[in-house]
């Protein structure tokens, strides 16, 4: 370790794909094209928990974003006998290769990916402007339960790059009604918690929800009984 910064501040603009996109107005005669997109872009600002310079024994030098995560490390922790513990405590064969995944791992890892790539992407900004010359390396959690520290290997966090830079050309085309409505899916029941965070599944009129749920005015069972 060369050096290391803690909470780094960070704000980036990312380009998105504008093809084909315009802004329309309805008419009793059908849409009215009112402009076309040129450009578009989506801003972020925040803070990375931990940002660590690094080297190896060739000069090779590198740079990681390390987020740290608690969970697993507060209900049913175990620091005397880890095997009895929160998944996320079982270790792996070899501690030492953050690239070798228990499954616990493999969900932390891909509940905060979008998150992640967005701080891969924050230090590849920055050090395509910089004289440095410094490799970024795939962002990394820190699992507090274990203390290993996690990540995707190249291939993996390409992809991943890839499924942000997708999601954020989604919201673009969302927020101007580009959405055609094929690319909306009902998840699966065993998603439902997916669903339970979605407004279009709160309140009492479903507008979607987990396949083979109720879609609609939902009625209260007590009104019923009355």
């Amino acid at each position: 370790i060369d050096g290391l910064l803690t909470e780094m501040p960070f704000e980036c603009a990312i380009s998105l794909d504008s093809e084909e996109m315009e802004l329309e107005l309805w008419t009793p005669y059908g849409p009215n094209k009112t402009a076309n997109i040129e450009k578009t872009t989506v801003s972020f600002s925040g803070r990375i928990d931990l940002v660590l310079a690094l080297s190896d024994e060739s000069n090779n030098r590198f740079l990681m974003a390390v987020d740290i995560k608690t969970e697993g490390s507060l209900y049913g922790f175990n620091q005397f006998d880890p095997l009895n513990g929160t998944p996320l405590q079982i270790p792996v064969e070899d501690i030492e290769n953050r690239f070798e995944l228990n499954i616990p791992e493999k969900e932390i890892l891909e509940n905060h990916s979008f998150q992640l790539a967005l701080y891969n992407y924050v230090l590849n900004s920055i050090q395509n402007n910089s004289s440095d010359g410094r490799k970024i390396l795939p962002p990394c959690i820190y699992v507090a339960a274990s203390g290993r520290l996690v990540s995707w290997n190249d291939s993996e966090q390409k992809i991943k790059q890839q499924n942000l830079n997708e999601l954020l050309n989604w919201i673009a085309k969302s927020s101007m009604n580009k959405v055609e409505i094929n690319e909306i899916k009902r998840q699966p029941p065993e998603k439902e918690e997916i669903c339970a965070n979605c407004p279009y599944n709160s309140g009492q009129i479903k507008l979607c929800g987990p396949l083979g749920s109720e879609i609609g005015l939902i009625s209260n069972p007590l009104e019923n009984a009355n």
